[in-house]
């Protein structure tokens, strides 16, 4: 799997990321886990590593 740097404009909920990101917002576990994000309620706005796809 290949993964893309991606800073987010503004701390965002893992849900709403995931969503814009891939069109699918159950994909929210695997963005707080690949980065370990404290709390997936707040996702900062500091550069995450994100499957290409």
């Amino acid at each position: 799997m290949q993964l893309v740097t991606v800073t987010p404009p503004e701390t965002l909920p893992a849900l709403v990321l995931a969503y814009r990101r891939f069109g699918d917002a159950t994909r929210e576990g695997e963005i707080v886990q690949r980065n370990l994000i404290t709390h997936p309620g707040f996702v900062p706005a500091v550069p995450l590593q994100l499957a290409l796809e």
